[in-house]
């Protein structure tokens, strides 16, 4: 027989696995936004407290993202844009899968790669495996 208590500690054991998910996601979200703004992109949501853990929207200096976004498809990542007066402005990436170290890896050297002759260093590597490893 099952003790009075299985159904609160199978809910417990339920929500640390919960809790412990939604934090990989936050903490895959603080990497790629950390590499991204190294790559020279501008966040559309500056504040972290208000960030998405599922996907980071960003910008470029240099204006139109729509030859970035096309690159990324080439290379067989779909970046999703921004609607009404966002389109063509902002890319947005999604992460709210098991998006871990070597996908942020890739993500972010793919758009490394789309940059082209618009791309800074490479310290945006840096700076995403400092906050990966800050946890």
């Amino acid at each position: 027989p099952r003790s009075t208590l299985f159904p609160y500690t199978t809910l417990f054991r339920s929500n640390q696995r919960c809790e412990r998910w939604f934090e990989t996601r936050r903490r895959s979200a603080r990497a790629f936004a950390a590499g991204v703004e190294a790559l020279g992109f501008e966040l559309l949501v500056k504040e972290e407290t208000y960030r998405s853990s599922g996907v980071t929207a960003f910008s470029h200096p240099a204006g139109d993202v729509s030859i970035i976004s096309k690159s990324l498809k080439s290379m067989g990542l779909f970046p999703a844009g921004g609607q009404g007066e966002l389109k063509g402005k902002i890319i947005r990436m999604a992460h709210y899968h098991d998006f871990n170290w070597p996908e942020i890896s890739l993500a972010l050297g793919s758009l490394y790669a789309a940059l082209g002759n618009l791309r800074k260093d490479n310290a945006f590597v840096q700076a995403a495996l400092k906050e990966w490893e800050a946890e």
